[in-house]
């Protein structure tokens, strides 16, 4: 194998995630929204989505699996079977993290209090849960209200209702065509060949930074196994028994609980140490002087 040094980048609504090859973790992350760059990196994203979407179930060392992926601006379902990305059952939502944190903020907003997109990105990160969520070491799943610090020195009190009704939306949205997150995920798997639905069932991975909002992913295992076992298809109700989302929590992955976060960029640095990479999806300076975005498409797919 060679021994170059390779760069990763994985490219983001919010953030770029770049590092060195065999790094645990990217060494640099950065807003993607400089002006100047953003259609670019949006270009660039849309082309290479599925491929890191597929590098999801490639850090967990599976070679089957559904990858859930929702980052900030876009959430995805890539069902991937022996290595194979199945494009006819790949879906694509338009909401996402960012949209949860609109959607806190705007009801900070309706009690008059004014808070700025990046301060209620932060209160997100810290507070939000999805429905049906209990954690003893969380106070905002234990208390109707509570009192807090927000990051521009405000202290304010709030009902925690806040925190979970801004994430509802995520999973069930009448304004988006595929109906919210969770009739998304069925979507995909329903799509998929009847052999390998099972496989895929029980093998729903999640990833990107969005997924570490706590509870997210048993409520979507709790909401997949309710509508599957009202499908008017036995086939399709049969599903429920099997369905397993990873991680939620009553199942980790060692390691990967909060790894996830960077999935698709950790599963392209162990993707960059296979003799495959060189031989086939390597792009060459002199490719790229040559071919530019071309080349990136024609790699990626």
């Amino acid at each position: 194998m060679s021994e170059e040094s390779i760069f990763i980048i994985d490219i983001g609504s919010s953030s770029v995630k770049a590092g060195y090859m065999g790094e645990d973790i990217p060494s640099y992350v950065f807003p993607s929204s400089l002006t100047q760059y953003q259609e670019r990196l949006e270009s660039i994203e849309s082309w290479m989505g599925d491929a890191f979407s597929n590098l999801g179930s490639t850090i967990m060392r599976r070679t089957s699996g559904l990858v859930v992926e929702c980052g900030a601006g876009l959430t995805t379902t890539v069902p991937v079977f022996e290595g194979l990305v199945l494009r006819h059952a790949v879906t694509e939502m338009e909401y996402a993290g960012q949209d949860v944190t609109a959607a806190l903020r705007k009801q900070f907003i309706d009690k008059n209090i004014n808070l700025d997109f990046n301060h209620a990105k932060t209160v997100k990160e810290k507070l939000a849960f999805a429905r049906g969520y209990y954690s003893e070491q969380a106070e905002q799943t234990q208390k109707d209200s509570m009192t807090f610090w927000l990051p521009d020195g405000n202290e304010v009190t709030m009902d925690t209702t806040v925190f979970q009704a801004c994430t509802d939306s995520l999973f069930y949205n009448t304004r988006m065509a595929s109906g919210g997150l969770v009739p998304q995920v069925q979507e995909s798997l329903l799509l998929c060949d009847e052999s390998i639905k099972r496989d895929l069932a029980n093998n729903i991975i999640l990833s990107g930074g969005s997924t570490m909002i706590p509870g997210l992913g048993d409520r979507l295992h709790t909401e997949l196994i309710t509508r599957l076992a009202s499908d008017p298809d036995p086939r399709n109700q049969s599903l429920a028994g099997i369905v397993r989302v990873v991680p939620n929590s009553n199942y980790r992955e060692p390691g990967y609980t909060l790894q996830r976060k960077y999935a698709p960029w950790i599963g392209a640095s162990l993707v960059a140490s296979f003799e495959t990479y060189h031989k086939c999806l390597k792009i060459s300076r002199q490719e790229w002087e040559e071919s530019h975005d071309e080349i990136v498409y024609l790699k990626g797919i």
